[in-house]
């Protein structure tokens, strides 16, 4: 019974110091993440979700609401051209989004860290680039006739060119499936009763298709 009266004490006061050195080691790691919140707001969560939604969707107007202090990027255009129009659809079709971890505390208001997936465009339209060339040069040796390459001004004719960057698109688009990944972090601000995301180059680029010249 001695015994145990004195290894008692010794056990406890061990699980005290492994519990003090515990709660070091989590304060010390909570130094570096972001501040927890106890309730995310669903205004705040709905303005993220509904805005990659929104960009998944190719609908780059209703994408304009929950943007904040958006310069006139003319999102509302669409493509108008054959060629533009099945490299837009190829990259919208392909777009995917996932929301990492929930809303976090920033400086400026709340963010939300966000994985986008869609197809390599900028990929497709170099692998484009190049085909359109080959494609161009062999129209104009295979061509029986030259009235189907040149017009009565001695100039490449419109549906000559426009067939064959269609060709080169399409066939880009099926040599290239890749597909490019994007983490970004939108920052969310509560401005006049409502919950915008601040658009960032990450965020930009992602609406303009990824491309980088």
């Amino acid at each position: 019974m001695k015994i145990r009266i004195r290894i008692l004490p010794l056990i406890f006061g061990l699980l005290g110091v492994l519990t003090a050195a515990a709660a070091v080691t989590a304060a010390l790691r909570s130094l570096n993440a972001p501040p927890y919140l106890l309730e995310a707001p669903e205004s705040a969560s709905d303005c993220a979700d509904n805005l990659m939604q929104c960009i998944c969707q190719g609908d780059y107007l209703q994408a304009e609401q929950y943007l904040q202090g958006t310069p006139d990027l003319e999102l509302n255009r669409s493509p108008e051209d054959p060629v533009g129009v099945l490299l837009w659809d190829a990259y919208t079709s392909s777009s995917s989004y996932t929301l990492i971890g929930g809303l976090y505390a920033t400086e400026t208001g709340l963010a939300q860290d966000v994985r986008f997936e869609a197809l390599d465009l900028d990929a497709v339209m170099k692998s484009m680039d190049t085909l359109a060339k080959e494609l161009f040069t062999a129209g104009i040796e295979s061509a029986e006739d030259t009235s189907a390459v040149y017009d009565k001004e001695g100039n490449y004719r419109e549906d000559f060119i426009q067939d064959t960057l269609l060709s080169a698109a399409r066939q880009a688009l099926a040599d290239n499936s890749q597909m490019t990944e994007t983490e970004l972090t939108l920052q969310l601000t509560h401005q006049d009763g409502q919950w915008l995301v601040t658009a960032d180059q990450a965020l930009f680029r992602i609406i303009c298709g990824g491309i980088t010249g």
